[in-house]
């Protein structure tokens, strides 16, 4: 070949875009707001010495050309981790080698698109390149959109011919954004916005704080249950996961000696339903000591039981009535408290007492109890015992009472009613 000829080499280098406009390093810019201009001049990239080391690149078998004179050699990287909002960096570049012609130029620009939309494109280059070295051209940009992407290219001269051909064709995988949080009263682990590529499986672990439980797992707004581990299969679209949970509450049911009976564990504003009571002897249950619906705090819980008033009071009094009106009364009047609790008198009324009459009961020497009075000082019973009383009725007038006398005379008479009423000592 006659030195002065000069060898024109023709590269075609393609990549695909994404679907979302990326950002071109080198090389005419992706669209970022304005279409991509496919008449600017190539510029190479300042920052090369940032671009990944060449052990890291992949060689497009398919698209390499070896020759005799020169060869050329197209090649890809892909960033090992997505960018802050889950794009991929694509790095592409394509060398020419000049094996024995004076020069070689090169003589397509190259146009790269992602799934068929631009996203970098390689412009007229003038450099040239004498035998026994090489030459290459590069450009960059980011791949969105959660899934697996195509790059191809396309080349067109733009001088002369071209000898030989190449480009790019080649997936890129984006990893899909799955969102995660835990609403108040937990947390979901791992939680934020994970990156996870196609048909990978990702785990996620749910746990309650205390005093509440997980209430559900929510994907994209679906409940899956009251999940503690939930697992996204064979991931293929962008997720949100929300961790929910439910305030909850404890309560307690004690006996009187705070011995447990049952513990419930119930959600807020919810009722819970109670054991049985345990039965107790001389008392009567009659419900517990809290609301046991629409719970809102921690309740500890116990029995409210009634005390079984039981009095025993002597139904009759056997009285002697003289001729002169003189009334004999016994020496003792016992009232037993039958109760497991001490009583108080709260009533002592009479009826029937005949007019003019005078009757006083009294507790050790002092008047407790008068029909003209009433009650006049309460007594207090301690529990299962009894007090002695004395009854007193003044003498009878023998002429106003002598019906009373004479019957009394004949034979057993009422005299008066005596009612008593007790209640328990608090």
């Amino acid at each position: 070949m006659n030195s002065a000829l000069k060898a024109i080499i023709v590269s075609s280098a393609c990549i695909a875009a994404c679907l979302l406009a990326p950002v071109v390093a080198c090389g005419q810019p992706a669209d970022d707001g304005r279409n991509i201009v496919e008449t600017d001049k190539y510029v190479p990239p300042e920052d090369l010495d940032t671009w990944p080391s060449d052990d890291r690149w992949i060689e497009i078998e398919d698209e390499t050309v070896i020759g005799e004179n020169s060869s050329q050699i197209s090649e890809y990287c892909i960033a090992d981790a997505p960018n802050a909002d889950g794009s991929v960096t694509v790095y592409i570049r394509t060398t020419q080698i000049n094996h024995r012609y004076q020069y070689i130029q090169w003589t397509t620009t190259k146009t790269i698109y992602c799934d068929g939309r631009v996203v970098a494109y390689i412009g007229e280059d003038d450099r040239t390149v004498s035998a026994g070295d090489r030459m290459t051209q590069y450009a960059k940009f980011d791949v969105h959109g959660g899934g697996t992407h195509r790059i191809t290219s396309e080349e067109k001269p733009f001088r002369g011919g071209t000898e030989i051909t190449t480009g790019w064709n080649f997936p890129v995988d984006v990893p899909y954004v799955i969102t995660a949080n835990a609403e108040i009263g937990g947390s979901i682990d791992p939680a934020g916005a994970l990156f996870v590529y196609p048909g990978k499986h990702q785990e996620f672990h749910i746990e309650a704080d205390d005093g509440y439980r997980i209430k559900a797992v929510l994907v994209d707004g679906v409940n899956q249950g009251p999940l503690s581990t939930y697992e996204l299969v064979s991931t293929g679209a962008d997720h949100i996961i929300t961790a929910q949970f439910q305030k909850t509450w404890t309560v307690t049911f004690c006996d009187v000696d705070d011995e447990v009976l049952q513990q419930d564990t119930v959600d807020d504003g919810s009722s819970v339903i109670p054991p049985e009571i345990p039965e107790r002897e001389g008392y009567t249950a009659i419900g517990w000591d809290a609301p046991l619906d629409s719970i809102g705090s921690d309740l500890t819980v116990h029995p409210v039981y009634e005390a079984n008033i039981c009095v025993r009071v002597p139904t009759r009094v056997a009285c002697t009535i003289a001729s002169d009106g003189s009334v004999i009364t016994p020496s003792s009047y016992e009232i037993e408290n039958l109760s497991v609790v001490p009583v108080a008198s709260s009533t002592i009324t009479a009826r029937g007492v005949p007019d003019g009459a005078h009757i006083e009961l009294d507790l050790d020497s002092q008047c407790v109890f008068s029909s003209d009075n009433g009650l006049v000082e309460p007594f207090v019973i301690p529990a299962q015992a009894s007090e002695c009383f004395t009854w007193h009725i003044d003498p009878l007038d023998p002429k106003a009472h002598r019906d009373l006398i004479d019957r009394a005379a004949e034979g057993p008479t009422t005299f008066c009613t005596i009612d008593f009423t007790f209640e328990a000592v608090a």
